[in-house]
């Protein structure tokens, strides 16, 4: 049996493979919009409204262009946040880290301008329900304003604070890439949904623009400049200005997998993927270990193995792997070697007790 390794997270994989067929889509729009351009295209039979060559093919392509365009934007950023949702939700990551409940976007509660609560402050609300209590929303505001004022407001935290907070586990991503990844974060918004209330710092648009002949040379002779021009106008982007931002964005997410795969506890987070699986389903996770040991040594770790696949585990050849993390297979020969209520004691496993998950 080959050594366990784990190349990329699941959540990395999933980003990779979702973008990956996305922009295969788009390059398949745009092709097909040449047709239109060039006035040769002729509407599908299946297509039950009316359709006819337009009297300005360039111009109807280019909208339809850029239409496109925008819509790969949008499913190209909610995969960066898919990315984070997952990696806060799985407990072999991040789930039990101090930023999980963030990057799973659920709502924190922000103290910063709180004040002390006091018997006055008490008082002064019993006094305001008392005068408003034949008013059920007048009563709600109150309750509402003095639960803000003395113990702080509840919000979901912004997907650019989500990011930078994901940022600090791996210090190794290049500046001018975070600056890339937040602005494209910042240009969906703006230039889809509307919404102008984030534009980045001019730090990071310093940042990108001193990283002009990196992104060049790395980037198939990307113009960084004229790209941030047409952010900060707030035009459209261009076919080769989405194509750079995620690329850059694959190049970011694998730099942050990295870090994470170089930080990991190998061994625990094996253990810790068997004993999540095997307790999904507590009723199949008990037949299925018991079929386990029912079964020879050599065939019982490659199930062990497999149990582990859905969490980012797979059997590689070393010399495949470069900055892959690595559980060496004798571990997995001793923890396979086991009797069965050792094995289950080992990894705290008890199926009459699903709080161990």
């Amino acid at each position: 049996m080959a050594d366990l390794h784990i190349f990329r997270t699941p959540a990395a994989k999933n980003f990779k493979e979702k973008t990956g067929r996305a922009n295969y889509r788009l390059n398949t729009i745009i092709v097909g919009l040449e047709s239109v351009r060039n006035g040769t295209a002729k509407k599908p039979p299946d297509l039950a409204v009316g359709w006819d060559q337009p009297a300005d093919g360039k111009l109807a392509a280019l909208k339809a262009r850029g239409y496109a365009t925008n819509a790969f934007m949008v499913y190209a950023v909610d995969a960066i946040d898919g990315y984070m949702r997952r990696l806060g939700s799985d407990k072999v990551w991040l789930a039990d880290d101090p930023i999980g409940p963030a990057l799973r976007n659920e709502f924190q509660t922000d103290r910063s301008e709180t004040r002390a609560y006091n018997a006055l402050a008490a008082d002064k609300l019993i006094a305001e329900l008392q005068t408003g209590k034949s008013d059920a929303k007048i009563a709600e505001n109150l309750l509402r304003e003095f639960a803000a004022t003395h113990f702080g407001r509840r919000k979901r935290p912004s997907m650019p604070g989500r990011f930078d907070l994901l940022l600090s586990k791996a210090p190794n991503v290049p500046q001018c890439y975070i600056a890339s990844v937040q602005l494209l974060i910042s240009w969906r918004n703006s230039h889809v949904h509307g919404e102008t209330t984030y534009t980045i710092s001019d730090k990071l648009i310093d940042d990108l623009i001193s990283a002009g002949e990196y992104f060049h040379n790395q980037h198939s002779g990307l113009d960084i400049q004229s790209l941030v021009d047409r952010y900060t106008k707030d035009d459209a982007p261009t076919l080769k200005d989405i194509s750079s931002l995620i690329s850059v964005s694959h190049r970011t997410i694998e730099a942050i997998d990295r870090k994470l795969l170089a930080n990991l506890d190998i061994e625990a987070t094996f253990r810790s993927a068997i004993k999540s699986a095997l307790l999904e389903d507590t009723k199949r996770g008990e037949k299925r270990l018991k079929e386990y040991w029912g079964i020879g040594l050599p065939a019982r770790q490659r199930k062990l193995g497999a149990l582990a696949s859905p969490f980012g585990f797979q059997m590689a050849d070393a010399k495949m792997v470069d900055y892959a993390a690595r559980i060496p297979e004798q571990s997995i020969y001793d923890l396979s070697s086991m009797d069965l209520d050792s094995f289950s004691r080992e990894l705290g496993i008890e199926f009459g007790n699903t709080e161990a998950v």
